[in-house]
């Protein structure tokens, strides 16, 4: 099952003047199959989740995260946040070496 969601489906279209043009449609299944299970199970996301997550089934999640620093912050002049990127974190880095 997961070869099937996870596929793109690669489509050939012969160009007027000679020649194929590929065009791929990456994971069409996978965002239909995404989109079902949000609609069908939101309730119990919000039931298991909330309020400890700000992805999934909550509307401006990173903007109350922020405001939601920036409080915390204003009440601990003390205190200070610390905000890392690192590209591709979850296939290079190990958490151990981290925390």
């Amino acid at each position: 099952m997961a070869q099937v969601i996870g596929a793109s489906q690669l489509l050939i279209l012969a160009k007027s003047f000679g020649g194929i043009r590929l065009i791929v449609m990456g994971k069409v299944f996978y965002h239909l199959v995404s989109q079902v299970s949000y609609l069908q199970f939101r309730d119990v996301f919000v039931f298991h989740l909330s309020p400890y997550q700000f992805g999934v089934v909550v509307k401006n999640g990173c903007e109350a995260v922020v405001h939601g620093i920036r409080a915390t912050l204003d009440g601990h002049h003390d205190w200070v946040v610390l905000q890392i990127h690192i590209a591709n974190a979850f296939n290079t880095i190990s958490r151990k070496v981290i925390f």
